[in-house]
């Protein structure tokens, strides 16, 4: 059996995992609408663009702090929570400054 070679964007020869991508693009949306449902969207708009960066950077400290002491002390907090909160705080930053955050 051969084994499928990876996917390259049009015009590259740079394989790139579409599927993995999409997948993980999909968990972070379900997410994001999951804890938009219990906090709504009065805390971003509130402290607007500034807000999410502060709420972007304890995310990146917090991740820092997991990377360095070899793993999380609270199990539900792992590398791979903190960057899908990260992408999501910045994805709801783009919606805000396209006016698009509701």
């Amino acid at each position: 059996m051969t084994k499928k070679s990876p996917e390259c964007a049009k015009g590259s020869s740079v394989p790139f995992n579409s599927k993995l991508f999409k997948k993980i693009c999909q968990e972070n949306h379900d997410l994001c609408k999951l804890k938009h449902q219990d906090y709504g969207p009065e805390n971003v708009q509130f402290l607007g663009l500034e807000g999410l960066t502060y709420r972007m950077m304890e995310k990146v400290l917090r991740l820092r702090r997991i990377i360095k002491q070899g793993g999380p002390r609270v199990r539900e907090e792992t590398v791979v929570k903190e960057l899908k909160d990260i992408a999501n705080i910045a994805i709801i930053g783009e919606m805000l400054e396209l006016g698009g955050w509701y």
